[in-house]
C-alpha cells in the first residue's frame, strides 16, 4: 500500500509475473487491489488476475461476481466486470450471466466495462450470451437497451 498509483500498478504487474497460479494470498492481494481509488491500479488489478488465477477458480469467480453486482463503488464494480473475463474460460454462463447483470448498472463506467468483457467472454454467435443480451434489449432504461445493444453487436454474427 505505497502512497503512489505508479508504484502499486508495478507491484501490480511484477506480482502477475511471478506469482505461482492459484496463490490464495496473491489472488487476495489482486481481487483486494480491484477496490482502489485510482482507476488505473483498478485495471491493472482486473487485468493482471489473469495471471494469478487459475481458471475455473470458484472462490475467485464468486469474489469478482459479486464485487461486480454488489460494491458501493462504480470503478470497483466496473473493474470486477473487467475480470470476468480473465477469470473464466470462453463461454462460461455464469460470467455471461454477470456480464449481462452489469449491463443494467446505472453507471455508465460500469456498463461500458460490460460491453468490453463480452469479447473476452464469447465466441460470436454464441446463443446464451445473445439471450442474456436480448432480455436487456427490452429494458425501460434506455442507458441499459444502448448498452444491450452495442454488447450485441459485438455478439451476434
Amino acid at each position: 500500500e505505497h502512497d503512489s498509483a505508479d508504484v502499486r500498478r508495478s507491484a501490480l504487474k511484477a506480482l502477475a509475473r511471478i506469482a505461482p497460479a492459484g496463490h490464495e494470498g496473491c489472488v487476495d492481494a489482486v481481487v483486494a487491489r480491484l477496490r482502489h481509488p485510482t482507476q488505473s491500479v483498478r485495471r491493472f488489478a482486473a487485468l493482471g488476475l489473469e495471471k494469478v488465477v487459475v481458471l475455473g477458480d470458484d472462490r475467485t469467480f464468486d469474489l469478482v461476481s459479486s464485487m461486480a453486482e454488489k460494491d458501493e463503488l462504480p470503478g470497483a464494480r466496473a473493474a470486477a466486470t473487467l475480470a470476468l473475463g480473465s477469470i473464466v474460460d470462453v463461454g462460461t454462463e455464469r460470467a455471461v450471466l454477470a456480464a449481462a447483470r452489469s449491463l443494467e448498472d446505472p453507471e455508465a463506467e460500469v456498463k461500458f466495462a460490460a460491453i468490453e468483457v463480452f469479447d473476452r467472454l464469447v465466441a460470436k454467435g454464441d446463443s446464451f450470451a445473445i439471450r442474456a443480451i436480448r432480455e436487456r434489449l427490452e429494458s425501460e432504461d434506455s442507458r441499459t437497451r444502448d448498452a444491450a445493444a452495442r454488447a450485441m453487436a459485438q455478439v451476434a454474427i
